[in-house]
């Protein structure tokens, strides 16, 4: 199990490489955790440039790495990130 972990806190025992965040629909209202991903997409002019999925919860340890992505793909930088 450990190995699953990685540096995550948490692993989802149907899908192993999901990790439990708190969703923004909470219907039952009661701050359940659900398996999930981190979605993060990159546009330019209404055009998608990239995306990528990540298995951390925010938002702020996602930049760096979907930063480092799209350069690697040799597309073109942003000049502003909002």
């Amino acid at each position: 199990q450990l190995a699953t972990f990685g540096d995550r806190n948490s692993f989802s025992k149907t899908d192993p490489a999901a990790t439990f965040m708190r969703m923004k629909e909470d219907h039952m209202e009661n701050g359940q955790l659900k398996p999930g991903y981190n979605v993060q997409m990159g546009t330019e002019n209404q055009f998608v440039l990239g995306y990528s999925v990540h298995q951390r919860p925010t938002d702020t340890r996602c930049l760096i790495p979907h930063l480092e992505l799209l350069r690697s793909w040799s597309l073109p930088f942003p000049k502003q990130l909002a």
